[in-house]
């Protein structure tokens, strides 16, 4: 399953629409769209969070479709002594 279809599974099992999501999540109707219709396949923390957020769900659920960036940041941040290694 990729980023899009993950979505819309999760909104379309909370009986939400695209434009419900979009309100709850504050982010753009096109923007919803365009996640899954598979146009977007990468998406930054703080849209994971508020779409996961909007979901119901951990925003690790959908941290695995997150930018490199943002992942490799979070893995520093949850093993501080591999950070301290790295810096």
């Amino acid at each position: 399953m990729d980023l899009g279809e993950e979505i819309k599974a999760l909104r379309e099992s909370r009986g939400l629409s695209q434009s419900q999501l979009a309100t709850k999540a504050k982010v753009s109707l096109g923007q919803v769209r365009k996640l899954e219709q598979g146009h977007i396949r990468d998406i930054n923390l703080s849209t994971a969070a508020r779409l996961a957020d909007a979901l119901n769900v951990s925003v690790d659920r959908l941290a695995v479709y997150a930018d490199a960036s943002w992942r490799a940041r979070r893995k520093t941040e949850d093993e501080p002594e591999l950070a301290a290694a790295i810096a």
